[in-house]
């Protein structure tokens, strides 16, 4: 299922009207009010979007942390956990492992599989947690909070904004468009990050150039989602191809026409394409099996597989995901990115 604003109408047109004026009352009380936010014990990176919807954010946070971690501090995710049972704070140490995504929802658990010795704080109040874990997290660690421009009550030391490479549709706020916030908000931003593939270089391109003109003072990068290797779901068993003839591709992220491109540009061709809501928990073991039947197993996406991890049905179907990372475009969008992070980096180590 695509992810689409509503048509724009008169109705349509008020919502994002009233909506707007909403975001614009809060952000001025966040700038006018200190007592508002909440400083951490350590310091804060956060990765963000302006839009709704997959705009590269998990790989970025993943990015962040790992040359955190490079760099010798203990990172911290703080993140809501959407889709996760419960709504109680959940708090795991870099020695603790997690057994469901159904506990701190399917990104966090991603994060955690890729960085075991990832610490996480899970929940709505991220001050809270912050407080709570920085009584017993070592001195040199650097919280990291997933999505979390739109959330302003924690302070921050650097804010990293998402971008995609160029508007689908109108840039309008919701819902009939996919902005949480006027562009005028990246002026709250350190570094932006436009996310796209190589066939997309020049509207990426374009887009750092309106976003350098409205915010000067930004430092931009540009950086490609490339897919890594396919890993077997069952066994962990990596490959630079699915070892499928006749697949079919299933997934429930918020774009998914990205993931079928990537698997296009790798010369893979599946049988059939089914795209659910995002976050779709795949509770339906007839759906799994209705896509297997006719071919030789499933690709999917990283997310998708955090969901049907640990399902029994999952052991007697070939499903395998695609695992993706951000990488630099050019020199000097590696250089701002690093830049920024290494800062940080030196208010701990």
């Amino acid at each position: 299922m695509k992810l689409r604003p509503l048509k724009r109408n008169p109705l349509t047109r008020l919502l994002s009207a009233g909506y707007g004026d909403a975001v614009g009352l809060r952000n001025l009380a966040y700038d006018r009010v200190p007592a508002l936010s909440s400083e951490a014990a350590r310091p804060v990176i956060c990765v963000g979007a302006l839009h709704a919807g997959g705009t590269g954010k998990t790989p970025m946070t993943a990015r962040v942390a790992e040359r955190l971690i490079r760099g010798g501090c203990t990172v911290v995710l703080l993140s809501r956990g959407y889709g996760r049972r419960g709504a109680e704070p959940v708090v795991i140490t870099s020695e603790q492992r997690v057994d469901s995504w159904r506990r701190v929802g399917d990104e966090p658990y991603l994060l955690k599989q890729r960085l075991p010795r990832l610490w996480m704080g899970i929940g709505a109040d991220r001050v809270s947690l912050a407080r709570r874990i920085g009584r017993c997290c070592p001195p040199a660690t650097v919280f990291v909070m997933d999505d979390g421009f739109q959330h302003r009550r924690l302070r921050r030391n650097l804010d990293i904004v998402c971008l995609p490479p160029a508007p689908e549709y109108p840039e309008h706020l919701l819902p009939t468009g996919f902005l949480r916030e006027p562009p005028a908000a990246l002026q709250r931003a350190g570094v932006v990050c436009v996310i796209g593939s190589p066939g997309e270089l020049a509207a990426m391109e374009r887009r750092r150039r309106m976003v350098l003109k409205r915010v000067p003072r930004l430092q931009a990068a540009l950086l490609f989602q490339r897919p890594d290797c396919w890993v077997h779901l069952g066994t962990g068993r990596r490959a630079a191809r699915p070892p499928l003839h006749n697949p079919s591709a299933l997934c429930a992220i918020a774009r998914p026409e990205r993931f079928a491109a990537m698997i296009s540009q790798q010369g893979v061709s599946c049988r059939s394409t089914r795209c659910l809501r995002d976050h779709d928990p795949f509770e339906d073991d007839g759906l799994l099996l209705r896509e297997a039947r006719d071919g030789d197993g499933i690709l999917t996406t990283e997310k998708d597989a955090a969901r049907l991890e640990g399902r029994a049905i999952v052991n007697d179907l070939e499903i395998w995901y695609l695992k993706v990372v951000l990488e630099p475009a050019d020199e000097e969008s590696e250089a701002v990115l690093s830049s920024a992070i290494d800062k940080v980096v030196g208010m701990v180590i």
